[in-house]
């Protein structure tokens, strides 16, 4: 499914000429961020282990992210939009950061179908260190609330997640 998606999405054309532009046009007035990061959720998730993709882009106080699990028998897909309230340096090249954010996950068992799909808020908060000018690591915890659709038990409100993940980011 995933490889048909990406088929369907290079056919069309005004997308990716206006994905291409954003990425040329990016540079000019930002700096930017990219990098991977790992996690667990160890409350509310069928599928603990994670990794992903994330980008940050100096001028603004968003975190776009991107994760997702597979093995033989399963897969999970998700993302976030995090906004940054607070970023201040506690010493030396260490920061803080806290803020809202929104999220959505799914999940997919090949016995079962769609086991979970999951909107909601979180509110994160983590570490940051600036190892170098052009190197990024953090450390962060999510605290997600949302409604959880499909599975067993249907709709599920107040459905709760808890993940913590580990990443870097290298700017340029």
């Amino acid at each position: 499914m995933g490889f048909f998606a990406i088929i369907v999405f290079m056919k069309n054309k005004k997308v990716m000429l206006c994905l291409v532009f954003l990425a040329l046009a990016l540079p000019l007035f930002a700096d930017r961020g990219l990098g991977g990061e790992f996690g667990y959720s160890p409350l509310g998730s069928d599928s603990s282990w994670r990794a992903g993709v994330t980008l940050r882009v100096s001028e603004y106080p968003f975190v776009f992210g991107v994760f997702g699990n597979s093995s033989q028998d399963e897969w999970s897909l998700g993302g976030y939009i995090d906004y940054w309230m607070n970023n201040p340096k506690l010493f030396g090249m260490l920061h803080s950061y806290m803020g809202p954010g929104l999220v959505f996950s799914s999940y997919m068992d090949k016995d079962e179908g769609l086991a979970h799909l999951f909107f909601g808020t979180r509110l994160v908060l983590g570490a940051n260190l600036f190892v170098f000018d052009f190197l990024e690591t953090y450390m962060q915890g999510a605290l997600e609330l949302g409604l959880n659709f499909a599975g067993d038990d249907g709709l599920k409100f107040p459905a709760a997640h808890f993940p913590l993940t580990a990443g870097f980011r290298f700017w340029f």
